[in-house]
């Protein structure tokens, strides 16, 4: 029969044995991490970056952005994977990143890139993603036919890669989707929306403008945001008339014409 006092020899002796083994485990870690760490056969010498999208970033762009050089040599296992995704998700083009070390030369990096949506026509070079942030759009995508939006004065800065503080960002986005699910089936494509006046303070004079392409020809629609599909149906009824260049339909049934 064990005694009390064996028992607790016993328990105190495992305890021992675990914690130490652990503690050992631990100590061997830390060795290896720091061999490698110093060990001159993992220098980084390659990049491999893999878009999830259909375009990707040029592998040069990405080891600007990470401060990476062959003229300074990098040590693979001194090289924070933490601290790298970090700073690749401090890119205003990227929306997701994973870094990881393939011994004993290469890092590898997937990413997600922001799609743009649509041109922010207040600002030179830039886009919007689906969620509204901004970013530069030259010359990191290839040339797309993009609609280009105006929301008029900015109030602000504006920061690629940074989303935007403004509830109309969203509300350009929402009136952008409406209207090409309006031209959905129609030849006829949304070249430009202007949403400048939207809010001015009088009621009567709020409208969105919109510019149309159709082939060789262009057609400018005004509208108020009270009436959208009315003015719809009655640019239907008119489009394709010479005289149509201009468009009032801001007055549901009262359609004015110019040229």
């Amino acid at each position: 029969m064990i005694t009390k006092e064996k028992a607790l020899v016993s328990i105190i002796l495992s305890t021992l044995l675990i914690s130490g083994g652990a503690w050992g485990a631990w100590w061997l870690y830390r060795y290896v991490e720091l061999q490698q760490k110093n060990d001159a056969q993992y220098i980084l010498e390659w990049i491999v970056a893999r878009s999830k999208g259909r375009e990707s970033l040029p592998t040069v762009y990405i080891a600007e952005w990470l401060g990476l050089s062959h003229d300074k040599p990098t040590q693979l296992y001194r090289l924070s994977m933490r601290k790298v995704k970090e700073r690749l998700l401090a890119s205003p083009l990227l929306v997701e990143a994973q870094a990881k070390r393939l011994p004993p030369h290469t890092l590898y990096i997937q990413y997600t890139l922001r799609q743009p949506v649509a041109y922010w026509g207040d600002f030179t070079n830039t886009a919007w993603d689906t969620e509204g942030v901004p970013i530069p759009f030259r010359p990191f995508f290839t040339p797309k036919r993009l609609p280009t939006i105006y929301l008029g004065p900015v109030v602000g800065s504006v920061e690629w890669g940074v989303p935007y503080d403004s509830p109309f960002i969203a509300e350009a986005l929402a009136l952008l989707k409406e209207w090409q699910v309006r031209l959905k089936g129609h030849s006829t494509y949304l070249q430009r929306l202007d949403l400048s006046r939207l809010h001015v303070t009088s009621r009567g004079k709020q409208e969105i403008v919109l510019t149309f392409e159709e082939g060789e020809s262009w057609t400018i629609l005004r509208v108020h945001p009270d009436h959208p599909e009315e003015a719809w149906n009655d640019y239907l009824k008119v489009k394709g008339l010479a005289e149509a260049k201009y468009i009032d339909a801001r007055i549901p049934g009262s359609v004015f014409l110019g040229e």
